[in-house]
């Protein structure tokens, strides 16, 4: 994983940056931030799966179904082979058995193949 240095800028205040913009609507900023985030993951950039699970998490409003999209938007269907993603997931309490219900239900994936690797992080 990349680490910031003096001169990198950080996830956060990035995200900051975009959503102080005055010059942008609401729409506009959140679509720059989310497509901010889903780089940050892709490249590794320090901090960026902790921005996601804390959008996940406060942004899906509690809602199984938005959050199994948002977990398949930023990871996409093999978000399973991330150990550290499935871990933050378990811990920040969004892959629960209603979010599994609907990934299996939404996406078509096996309610048991996740539930077989929650239980190899045990």
């Amino acid at each position: 994983m990349k680490s910031n240095t003096n001169q990198d800028i950080s996830i956060s205040e990035a995200v900051r940056e975009i959503t102080d913009d005055k010059n942008l609507s609401g729409p506009r900023k959140a679509e720059l931030a989310s497509k901010f985030v889903k780089k940050a993951v892709q490249y590794q950039i320090s901090g960026g799966n902790d921005m996601v699970i804390g959008y996940i998490k406060y942004k899906t409003y509690d809602q199984p179904q938005a959050k199994a999209q948002a977990i398949i938007e930023f990871y996409g269907k093999d978000f399973m082979s991330n150990k550290d993603v499935m871990r933050k997931l378990i811990i920040n309490k969004i892959l629960t058995q209603s979010v599994i219900l609907s990934l299996a239900g939404q996406y078509g994936m096996k309610k048991d193949d996740i539930e077989n690797e929650i239980s190899k992080l045990e």
